[in-house]
């Protein structure tokens, strides 16, 4: 999990799908949750994917990165960080997030509904006269 607690990192991702944001240097990266509240209340806002870019010593270091941090200068990204979150880390909003048990409905050109995978499997079969790709059936979330 990451948290987006700062209105102006959390406005960044959520509108723009992309933010560089200052952490500590012991994050992890990869595609986790990103949420707002605090471990034990928390609300879920997107899946993203997380990488580590680089580490600063100086405000100035910062300016490079300034464009997607949601801040309008460098002194106000700088003194809203945690003193140990010296570590500009990129975070991109992934397109699409489905539970494991859902897959994707195909209408009858092949293309996805844009509820799951958007790529076009490669095998089809014939259902009431056209041709329908191939894909498990859909299971509605509970």
């Amino acid at each position: 999990m990451i948290f987006f607690n700062v209105p102006e990192a959390r406005n960044q991702l959520m509108m723009i799908g992309l933010v560089h944001t200052l952490r500590s240097t012991t994050r992890s990266t990869g595609v986790t949750n990103a949420v707002s509240g605090n471990y034990s209340k928390h609300t879920f806002l997107c899946k993203v994917k997380v990488e580590r870019l680089v580490t600063v010593k100086h405000p100035d270091d910062l300016q490079p990165y300034l464009h997607y941090s949601g801040f309008k200068d460098v002194d106000t990204w700088w003194s809203k960080a945690t003193t140990s979150a010296r570590t500009v880390y990129r975070v991109e909003k992934l397109k699409t997030y489905l539970p494991e048990k859902m897959t994707t409905i195909y209408d009858e050109s092949g293309f996805s509904s844009g509820l799951g995978i958007v790529e076009r499997p490669s095998s089809s079969k014939v259902v009431n006269g056209s041709k329908w790709p191939s894909a498990p059936e859909y299971t509605f979330p509970v």
